[in-house]
């Protein structure tokens, strides 16, 4: 199942300029496959920080 759609507009032979607009299915290879790991890393970086900062203040209370 595609993850979203992207809208691309053709050009239909006759010559005065009609165009279409076509779906095409996106299984992640666009913006939203990369997105996921970006926020992961966030995440990461975001926990790592928190646990350091919640270490140091547990240990100037000792």
């Amino acid at each position: 199942m595609p993850a979203s759609f992207k809208v691309r507009t053709i050009l239909l032979d006759g010559g005065d300029a009609a165009t279409e607009d076509v779906l095409d299915p996106d299984f992640g290879e666009a913006a939203i496959g990369r997105v996921a790991h970006l926020h992961q890393i966030m995440h990461y970086i975001v926990v790592s920080i928190w646990k350091m900062h919640w270490r140091l203040i547990r240990a100037r209370e000792s």
